[in-house]
C-alpha cells in the first residue's frame, strides 16, 4: 500500500510537468487509477495488486 501511496503523491506533485509530457488527460487517468487502487487496497478488495505488493 505504501508503494501505491508514494506513486500517487509523486504523480500529484508532478502533475503539471506530467501534463506537459503526456497530456493532462493521461495524468488525470493515472491519478484516478492510483486513487482507486489505493482505496481498494485499504478495503482489501484489490486482491491481485495486494498480493504483489505484500511480497515486495
Amino acid at each position: 500500500m505504501a508503494t501505491v501511496r508514494s506513486w500517487l503523491e509523486k504523480a500529484e506533485a508532478h502533475r503539471v510537468r506530467g501534463a506537459e509530457l503526456i497530456g493532462e488527460s493521461a495524468v488525470s487517468d493515472i491519478i484516478r487509477e492510483q486513487k482507486t487502487a489505493l482505496r481498494f487496497l485499504r478495503e482489501g478488495r484489490f486482491t491481485v495488486v495486494r498480493m504483489v505488493f505484500e511480497k515486495a
